[in-house]
């Protein structure tokens, strides 16, 4: 809440004391996503080498703790993506979008996963993809991208629509 109304340095300490918290307690998985949380607030904050330095503290952790193909670990990877793009760093950032997918998709052909959510999640990083394809002028490309970013989302929500 803190972080929604602009208060950086309350926002900072308790996500600062979260981490202490289960650090202490030795829950990786907790400290993992306290993590990826205080990124969450540097990032909000325009602390972009901060949120660099503890999303991918959290990366080493969720690999430790899930192993690589874990939602978590692609999301993390597409999160580090956006933070090279904001730096101007394309290729790095097309690197870790790649790597994303591959994650995901490696998720979607699995039975226990939830399709919905690794579709968006799909979705999202071929739309970030599709954000450097413009930045670079390839706009066919960028619209083929896009096009298929529609089709997943229609898939999901009307997926959706019929359970209901």
């Amino acid at each position: 809440l803190y972080t929604l109304v602009g208060k950086e340095q309350s926002s900072l300490a308790c996500a600062k004391q979260s981490l202490r918290m289960h650090r202490e307690e030795m829950n990786k998985y907790e400290a993992s996503m306290s993590l990826f949380l205080l990124g969450v607030v540097y990032l909000r904050f325009g602390r972009l080498d901060n949120a660099f330095k503890t999303w991918r503290e959290a990366l080493q952790i969720m690999i430790f703790v899930f192993g690589y193909d874990h939602a978590y670990v692609a999301m993390l990877l597409n999160n580090l993506g956006c933070l090279h793009y904001l730096k101007g760093d394309l290729v790095r950032s097309m690197q870790l979008f790649a790597e994303s997918l591959d994650v995901n998709e490696t998720l979607l052909s699995s039975f226990s996963n939830n399709s919905d959510a690794t579709i968006l999640d799909i979705s999202l990083t071929k739309g970030n993809i599709a954000m450097i394809l413009a930045r670079n002028g390839k706009f066919d490309a960028t619209l083929a991208i896009l096009e298929e970013v529609m089709l997943l989302q229609e898939c999901v929500n009307n997926e959706r629509a019929e359970r209901l």
